[in-house]
């Protein structure tokens, strides 16, 4: 009886620490920390011996669990999502490819976005991927609830889930980026014993929320599904039956940065991901591009995703101008699986 009951408590614990290796690389003591602490739904008494067998449980199901060793030579775990999006009927596939929707802020270009997806309708597409920075967020600099129409990152999340554009047979696949990650400041104590309002002591606890996350949930409980969220500034997907890899990258992400420096020339090459992976979509530039990587004998088409944000007042005037713009990519194969790639541009002026 006790052995059925821990099994399904690792189960229980698994998503959320999915969750945590999928947004930035881990230690397990910092594992333990997040799930005994305060901010878990449940406050709970977990142990090392119960992390390593969650991670032993979720390798055993096919996740993939990988990790590093940070510069202080402690073990780090982080899991990249890896989903599947295929048709094995098909020879050929047409999808979209976006970034930096920015919602939430007066300068997100909606009717551009409507137009967009009235074109993935119209096509008869039925996945449009996106590579983070869906909503605007809050406090990301100096000023910006100034260029917030909607202030608080709740009212950007439902107002998403409510109005942003839907595909009729399909979905939109989606990361979140440096914009969607928010760190919210709550107050943990006072050690001021007097009786005045100076707050200089007041110790504060910083707090992650995934707005990915918080968006999905939303939307099932609304009713909506085709708002999917893959992961946190990166993630994986099959986007055809001969099993080759989109990555999907919002460039800001711990990953991306920190393992580029130990020596990797891209992370995901782990395992067998490197004679797979054949498309690397980036957001966070805001820059729509098109380029062919070659690695290991093979080419890479690798896209930056544009934006659909109208450059700001201090963008103007420093020069900087991002056209509104995303992808549509349309893929033909031959009976041996080689693919032939057409990048189509979708600007918006």
């Amino acid at each position: 009886m006790f052995m059925d009951y821990f099994k399904q408590y690792v189960k229980d614990i698994s998503q959320d620490i999915l969750t945590i290796l999928s947004t930035q690389p881990t230690s397990i003591a910092e594992l333990i920390s997040y799930l005994n602490g305060p901010t878990h739904n449940q406050n709970t008494n977990i142990k090392i011996d119960v992390i390593e067998d969650v991670l032993d449980y979720l390798s055993k199901e096919g996740y993939e669990i990988n990790s590093i060793i940070n510069d202080k030579k402690v073990e780090e775990f982080f899991y990249i999502p890896y989903n599947n999006y295929t048709d094995d009927t098909e020879n050929s596939i047409s999808f979209g490819l976006i970034s930096d929707t920015h919602w939430g802020a007066k300068k997100c270009d909606v009717e551009a976005l409507n137009q967009y997806y009235d074109m993935i309708n119209e096509r008869g597409i039925n996945t449009v991927f996106h590579c983070g920075d869906l909503i605007s967020g809050i406090n990301m600099y100096k000023h910006q609830n100034e260029d917030n129409y909607l202030k608080t990152i709740s009212k950007q999340c439902l107002d998403v889930v409510k109005n942003y554009p839907a595909i009729s047979e399909g979905q939109t696949v989606f990361v979140t980026g440096n914009h969607d990650l928010n760190i919210l400041k709550h107050i943990k104590g006072n050690n001021n014993n007097n009786n005045n309002n100076n707050n200089n002591n007041t110790a504060y606890k910083e707090q992650k929320i995934d707005t990915g996350a918080k968006i999905e949930d939303m939307a099932f409980k609304l009713g909506r599904n085709d708002l999917e969220y893959l992961g946190a500034c990166v993630g994986r997907v099959v986007i055809d039956k001969f099993g080759y890899v989109l990555k999907l990258t919002h460039k800001i992400n711990k990953q991306d940065y920190e393992f580029s420096n130990h020596g990797k020339d891209d992370y995901l090459f782990i395992n067998d991901s490197a004679k797979h992976l054949k498309i690397i979509a980036e957001g966070h530039s805001h820059n729509t591009s098109y380029a062919l990587e070659k690695k290991d004998e093979d080419i890479i088409h690798k896209f930056g995703c544009g934006t659909f944000l109208k450059p700001s007042e201090s963008y103007l005037k420093r020069g900087l101008y991002t056209p509104i713009s995303g992808w549509i990519v349309n893929i033909t194969y031959d009976d041996k699986g080689k693919i032939t790639l057409l990048p189509e541009p979708i600007n918006f002026g």
